[in-house]
């Protein structure tokens, strides 16, 4: 779904309400270091990257961390 909902929120521009989103998943989907994880932080990381850089930096690292685990 997030795969899915990752061009629609790009193309709309809705980059904080997808952010929103994603941190609200990442939330309630647990801590166990999956690739599907790794695929939402890498999403929440490329949306990120347009209004925080910083913050989007901070999300690829985690991802690039599970992904070298998954």
């Amino acid at each position: 779904m997030v795969k899915s909902l990752h061009r629609y929120w790009v193309a709309r521009v809705y980059w904080r309400e997808a952010n929103g989103w994603l941190k609200r998943l990442l939330a309630v989907s647990g801590t166990e270091d999956t690739p599907i994880r790794a695929r939402t932080m890498y999403v929440a990381g490329h949306i990120t990257n347009y209004y925080d850089p910083t913050q989007a930096r901070s999300l690829a690292e985690d991802c690039l961390r599970l992904d070298s685990r998954a």
